[in-house]
């Protein structure tokens, strides 16, 4: 009774632990002439209930023609304790192993890592606490992208009898789960252009006052320099898409305690999410106005189902007072 209670306790969240393995799906492709190829470095996304685990990893090809690799898989946010499930579990090894076209066109996986835990006294090694093996078949979906779907397995150290760091042959994961995931070839890309000016980061709040102006306040830290402001905002434009996603046109109107400011012009988006009236946002902001310059960026969420309106974001960017 006790080993299917936690086996229905792991199957609610089960799909959210396997993501984190999902984040290691790799693949690989073979290469008649102008079929895509996996060699070079891809992000991997693996969408989950609580939210989409992200990766990186590296296809490097083993024989000519392209139809067997060597994949690294690096996860951007490993979880060594699979939220929770193995809470003796300090560090999340990388996944590595081979990938191979098969006959049908399709692309099969195996990558390999382990859990381990923290040494037991200085100097000494973690023993391992899980062996993480996953499985995937995949396919291109166009030059520069691939999709799959897969296994995740967890095997605890006694299945490894030899020795020889894999499971033996007919032993069973202590927990097994699906997933899915796609992926896209990093690109060579232009550098930025640098920003004039000085870093900010910053908080602000909003309450509506229309349907369409907000009023409020934000907290802005400049190097050292905290700077308090009081915010208007106005909305110019806003066009609705079928799926309720918000593309608006505003302002940001901000007074600084000292009687200084700067208005932005907005491109923001505003996304539904799954609980009602709650919308995810997010913005360009380009300082237009005022004694200031620069840009800034800002993320947060928007209240409809609130009486009134409320909006909380963050901010990033950079700004610079102008020359007098």
């Amino acid at each position: 009774m006790h080993a299917r209670r936690v086996l229905i306790m792991v199957g609610g969240g089960g799909l959210l632990v396997l993501l984190l393995a999902a984040v290691f799906s790799s693949v690989a492709g073979e290469a008649p002439a102008d079929d895509p190829v996996l060699d070079g470095v891809w992000a991997m996304v693996v969408p989950t209930p609580g939210g989409i685990i992200r990766s990186s990893w590296a296809a490097v090809r083993q024989d000519p023609n392209g139809t067997r690799y060597t994949t690294t898989v690096h996860a951007v946010k490993p979880a060594p304790t699979l939220f929770g499930m193995f809470p003796e579990a300090a560090v999340q090894t990388t996944h590595v192993g081979p990938t191979v076209q098969t006959d049908d066109g399709a692309y099969e996986t195996t990558n390999i890592g382990y859990g381990v835990a923290a040494p037991a006294a200085p100097g000494m090694l973690g023993e391992i606490v899980y062996i993480s093996v996953l499985t995937s078949t995949s396919r291109f979906t166009g030059p520069d992208s691939i999709e799959g779907e897969g296994m995740h397995a967890f095997y605890l150290p006694f299945a490894d009898g030899d020795g020889d760091g894999l499971p033996d042959p007919g032993q069973e994961p202590v927990f097994c789960f699906p997933y899915a995931s796609t992926g896209t070839r990093i690109p060579m890309m232009a550098p930025c252009e640098p920003i004039p000016g000085y870093p900010v980061v910053g908080m602000g709040s909003s309450t509506g006052v229309s349907e369409t102006e907000f009023e409020g306040t934000a907290t802005l830290y400049v190097g050292e320099d905290v700077l308090e402001a009081t915010v208007a905002v106005t909305a110019t434009e806003i066009v609705v898409d079928d799926d309720g996603t918000q593309h608006v046109t505003a302002t940001h109107t901000f007074t600084l305690a000292d009687g200084t400011s700067f208005t932005t012009t907005d491109e923001e988006t505003a996304v539904p999410t799954e609980t009602p009236g709650l919308y995810s946002i997010a913005a360009t902001m380009l300082i237009t106005e005022g004694d200031y310059g620069g840009r800034l960026q800002a993320v947060g969420t928007m209240d409809f189902a609130a009486e009134p309106p409320q909006a909380q974001y963050k901010l990033y960017g950079m700004i610079y007072p102008l020359e007098e």
